[in-house]
């Protein structure tokens, strides 16, 4: 049918009605294909009319709801590549903050269950730094839980795949916010459901530490607030209860309330898991030299905090740390679990100091930018080696880019670690 952007607008209206619904009870799939046509449709309206701004404000709305119906679904890396164009209409139009904030949380969770863990870090990152931001500008506390939901999926982000202080510490922020901040009176059942997301979070995390009393209180509250309804996150919270008190008995409560959800709870708990930053730093015998690292980011419960966000300070650490990165990942190396947190920690300030323009990685990149490469390349291939193939292809991904901005220095010594880093990447493989 030939029609109008009139009639063409009023068939996105219509079909965006459709998807909710489906959405509520838990059918992701099912809206899939209801929002490609409503997203052919807006494409279409663009193409006609390029320069109208809501028509492309329109794209990037469908854009940024299929980001999260294509995760729901299963499609997580398609979910990432729409995200990606939501975000670039965006900056093309100079949206609020928290419009870009949001893009960084929904594809954070997209990058975290394609299993892309490092990306997933630095996207949940970026929503809780704008999202602080924005809070610390409105003194009526506006954006209060905003940014307690972008903390909880940091959180979330970083008990998956990242540093569990890290996760416990955003974590615990979050619970302040929704029990005993200022915006309490203005939370409703979705700031229950991130409440419960942090608990289980604060849950896990103490459980894995060995703090068994912390993680109770955590699980208490959790059956608390649920009210002991039938649910995943009861089951779970008395599966782990069960395992650490050696009590059968709340063990079997825990199965036949939902057998799946608390052998799932068990399973997480007792998977194996990267140490934390400051363990790694232990285990390196280099703990001293970085423990502000550690402590401000217990005082900035974010990833970018352990450096208070500033580039140069960013750069200097990620100088430092990596040679201990490269030395604690070396294939002799007994348990190379250090080596691979220490190697994402210095990813991240490399990631953190080029993002804020720091001048060295700008004019001098000849110079820092070989360590970042080794530190990344060796990453990415011990992760291949434990089969951790998503990860390794992320990681490869963010390598890429760093030989590209290597090419105009190649000579020598830098020509072998160019070659040495494409090997990996042709090993590994790129993201998909």
């Amino acid at each position: 049918m030939d029609w109008g952007w009139q009639e063409k607008q009023h068939r996105i209206g219509q079909l965006m009605d459709q998807i909710m619904p489906l959405m509520t009870a838990g059918r992701a799939a099912d809206a899939v294909p209801v929002q490609r046509e409503a997203l052919g449709l807006a494409r279409e309206l663009v193409v006609a009319r390029p320069d109208d701004a809501t028509f492309r404000q329109g794209l990037a709305s469908i854009l940024y709801g299929m980001g999260s119906t294509l995760t729901d679904a299963g499609h997580a890396d398609e979910a990432v590549r729409l995200l990606d164009e939501c975000q670039a209409i965006y900056e093309q139009l100079a949206v609020p903050e928290a419009y870009m904030a949001d893009v960084c949380a929904r594809r954070a969770r997209a990058y975290s269950v394609a299993g892309r863990g490092v990306s997933a870090v630095l996207d949940a990152d970026e929503a809780v730094v704008r999202y602080t931001r924005l809070d610390a500008r409105d003194p009526d506390g506006a954006h209060a839980l905003d940014l307690a939901r972008v903390l909880t999926l940091a959180a979330v982000v970083q008990h998956r795949v990242g540093d569990q202080d890290l996760a416990v510490a955003a974590a615990d922020e979050a619970i302040f916010a929704y029990t005993r901040g200022p915006a309490v009176p203005r939370t409703g059942p979705v700031d229950f459901h991130y409440l419960m997301m942090a608990l289980e979070v604060v849950a896990e995390a103490h459980t894995i530490a060995g703090r068994a009393a912390l993680a109770t209180d955590a699980d208490d509250s959790l059956i608390s607030l649920l009210e002991n309804r039938g649910t995943g996150q009861v089951a779970g919270a008395l599966a782990r209860l069960g395992l650490r008190q050696g009590d059968p008995v709340l063990t079997g409560r825990a199965r036949e309330i939902d057998a799946a959800g608390a052998a799932e709870a068990v399973a997480r708990v007792t998977a194996a898991r990267l140490p934390t930053f400051a363990d790694a730093l232990t285990a390196a015998g280099i703990g001293a030299l970085f423990q502000d690292l550690v402590a401000n980011a217990q005082r900035s419960p974010t990833q970018s905090g352990r450096v208070n966000s500033d580039p140069r300070l960013a750069l200097m650490n990620a100088s430092a740390l990596a040679p201990h990165a490269v030395r604690m990942l070396d294939g002799e190396a007994v348990d190379p679990g250090p080596g691979l947190r220490l190697a994402l920690e210095t990813h991240y300030l490399f990631v953190f100091a080029s993002k804020g323009g720091e001048a060295n990685l700008r004019y001098n990149f000849s110079a820092f930018g070989p360590d970042w490469a080794r530190v990344v390349s060796g990453a990415a291939s011990a992760f291949h080696r434990r089969g951790d193939t998503a990860l390794a292809q992320d990681l490869t991904g963010w390598l890429a880019g760093i030989t590209l901005r290597l090419e105009p220095f190649l000579d020598g010594d830098l020509r072998e670690l160019y070659d040495a880093c494409h090997a990996v990447i042709g090993t590994v493989g790129l993201p998909r």
